[in-house]
């Protein structure tokens, strides 16, 4: 469970480092919100070993988007406008991830089906 709540903690915050390209700052902080609620629904779908496995695929298409958002916010030129709104733009989604990761790092069956992917996520930022 631990290792879970760090994972994602960890990927917020390395993505929200990273980031910076030809978004507004504005729009590049809603797109980042916008892929961990969505990120948050499919852990939402997951509550057994089956449903794990059943969406781990599309647990690893969300982490996707989220790289391909990084790299298009790279450049992003002002960075303290993009950091400022992605602060009050991430509080919900990120109080999500955290209550899906505590309940999903409860169970072992599914932390050994998502726990890659999970991992790949935190990379994201990086």
């Amino acid at each position: 469970m631990r290792l879970l709540i760090v994972l994602a903690t960890a990927f917020c915050l390395s993505f929200l480092a990273s980031c910076g390209g030809e978004l507004t700052p504005d729009a590049a902080a809603d797109e980042v919100a916008e892929a961990v609620d969505e990120f948050v629904g499919v852990l939402a779908k997951i509550t057994d070993k089956a449903t794990a496995e059943e969406h781990d695929e599309d647990l690893k298409a969300v982490v996707q988007k989220m790289k391909d958002i990084n790299a298009r916010t790279e450049k992003l030129e002002d960075q303290a406008a993009f950091d400022a709104k992605v602060k009050e733009t991430i509080k919900e989604p990120m109080a999500k991830l955290m209550k899906e990761s505590t309940r999903l790092g409860m169970d072992t069956e599914i932390m050994a089906v998502i726990e890659e992917t999970m991992a790949e996520m935190q990379k994201v930022g990086k």
